[in-house]
């Protein structure tokens, strides 16, 4: 813990801050021999890692085993601390310092603006886990145990074997439970924190992060089908004009890599594809179909695009109708008027112009 070698560099420049204790008994006056001291600092990381791997110290001739419960282990680290304790003797701080990676780069995680959702949980969840803090999206929330209860025909020494064994039990439970809290409402306040606030007011309140992560999510289906929809348009219609072969080539790469980070299943892509290959008259039908959040299967597609098309045939069948009774009609009765200009008759007009009046 602190800064590597620090500790090698004090002593070669400074030897005499380094001074032996005597791990002695209390004498008349109260004091073991040592130096008086104000405060001490204690690496509670060195402690905590020996009393889990005890093997990992140097003995002499004694082969130690790791501890199998976890109350030995905080027996084994209040051991040490009274130990050192006792050859200090500070009297005035006793600083624990406990350290961890419990840090979170905010300033990777792209603002969530209702476009970039893929991304931003990409990089949410991989900050979070460089971070060593999601436990609460990884796992669920640790139950608690039930305290035992003594039977009518169970003996003293037996419940109290059983009571000392749930002590262990329940003291595990204590720790996950600490720890999967304070990782929950880390989660919770690094999510509100990378979304916009538009987007924030609209989704509720959660007890949980994975719970408030599927609820964003729920609100970004309907585009992500939408942006598949595009893709497989695209990627369908893209032609080969000219230019660099390669460039076209790593151009539909590109856009099918980007199907492929959708997690698009067959059935789905299958879908997608017939979508694309629909009129344009399919088109509200289309949309409807991205704005839903639940997806289809082919038969229920096929059912669905039956009676779409029985739809648009009624409609196609009214307008054609409506057309033909609106026609613009052949005036050629003796009381219609005629359209356009007059056309004079030119033999007819000479022969009127050679008459006398």
């Amino acid at each position: 813990m602190g800064i590597p070698k620090f500790y090698r560099w004090a002593v070669m420049k400074y030897p005499r801050i380094v001074s032996p204790a005597k791990e002695e008994p209390e004498g008349p006056d109260g004091g073991n021999g040592n130096f008086i001291y104000d405060n001490l600092y204690l690496d509670m990381n060195d402690i905590i890692h020996n009393c889990f791997h005890p093997q990992d110290r140097k003995y002499t001739g004694i082969h130690v085993f790791p501890p199998m419960t976890l109350l030995e282990v905080f027996e084994s680290m209040f051991g040490d601390m009274d130990r050192l304790f006792r050859i200090v003797r500070p009297r005035r701080l006793l600083y624990l310092a406990v350290g961890g990676k419990c840090i979170v780069n905010i300033a990777n995680i792209p603002t969530l603006n209702g476009t970039n959702h893929r991304v931003w949980r990409e990089k949410y969840e991989l900050e979070l886990a460089l971070g060593e803090v999601d436990f609460a999206i990884t796992s669920p929330c640790p139950t608690e145990p039930e305290d035992p209860v003594r039977g009518e025909n169970e003996s003293g020494a037996d419940f109290a074997a059983r009571k000392r064994d749930h002590t262990e039990i329940r003291m595990k439970y204590d720790l996950e439970h600490r720890q999967w809290t304070l990782s929950n409402r880390k989660c919770l306040l690094v999510a509100k924190a990378t979304i916009e606030e538009q987007i924030r007011g609209s989704i509720p309140e959660c007890a949980t992060a994975k719970e408030y992560l599927e609820k964003i999510k729920s609100q970004f289906t309907g585009s992500t089908k939408a942006t598949t929809s595009s893709l497989i348009k695209k990627l369908v219609n893209e032609k080969f004009t000219g230019g660099s072969i390669r460039e076209h080539i790593l151009k539909m790469n590109t856009t099918a890599s980007k199907l492929k980070e959708i997690n698009l299943k067959e059935e789905d892509f299958l879908i997608h594809l017939i979508f694309a290959s629909l009129p344009k008259e399919y088109d509200t039908f289309i949309v409807n179909y991205n704005m839903q959040p639940k997806r289809w299967g082919i038969e229920r597609l096929i059912s669905m695009c039956a009676q779409e098309e029985e739809r648009i045939k009624s409609s196609q069948g009214e307008s054609a109708h409506f057309v033909k009774d609106n026609k613009r009609k052949n005036f050629n009765g003796k009381n219609s008027k005629p359209q356009g200009k007059p056309k004079w008759d030119k033999t007819s007009s000479s022969s009127s112009q050679g008459k006398k009046p």
